[in-house]
């Protein structure tokens, strides 16, 4: 058995979205070495699996929303990353400073910092007041805890793929 490093994904700030940028160091058995093409497809398997499961987790925090982004994943030749336009999401995922909207007293949002997902909240907007500034919406910070999750995935997947490779 040998174990190689390699790198997988590549970070870019796509506004909202989660690129893995990791080393991450693999067992190769040693009738796989002779065949790089048996290991670029494992390395191509598990990252085009793993886009769609982080695509997943990010719909996930929009499940209950009544306008639901569209999420893309740019597929490059070791990299996947899933991102979205959506101002709205931005502004959700990132916070802001000031909130101009006044909700009703019975306000619960949806989501909440830390968590990849979505819940039935509660209230509604009363009105849009650019004179009277409120406090802004908290980060909710989905993209990295998407990452964080992944990160912690990607390593356990590629193995389970090279494994797989063997039989």
């Amino acid at each position: 058995m040998h174990t190689a490093v390699t790198g997988l994904g590549s970070f870019r700030d796509t506004k909202w979205g989660v690129g893995v940028k990791t080393d991450i160091k693999v067992t190769i058995p040693k009738n796989l070495l002779g065949n790089p093409a048996s290991i670029t497809r494992a390395i191509q398997n598990t990252l085009t699996m793993s886009a769609k499961n982080v695509e997943i987790d990010f719909k996930v925090t929009t499940q209950t929303w009544d306008t639901k982004p569209a999420f893309k994943t740019e597929k490059e030749v070791f990299s996947r990353t899933v991102s979205t336009d959506s101002k709205i999401y931005g502004f959700v995922n990132d916070g802001t400073s000031v909130r101009y909207a006044l909700m009703s007293p019975d306000f619960l949002p949806k989501t909440r910092p830390g968590w990849i997902g979505s819940g039935m909240g509660s209230g509604r907007v009363l009105k849009i007041d650019k004179t009277h500034p409120r406090p802004g919406i908290k980060a909710r910070g989905f993209d990295k805890e998407i990452k964080k999750k992944w990160e912690a995935e990607m390593p356990k997947l590629l193995q389970r793929a090279i494994d797989a490779e063997v039989k």
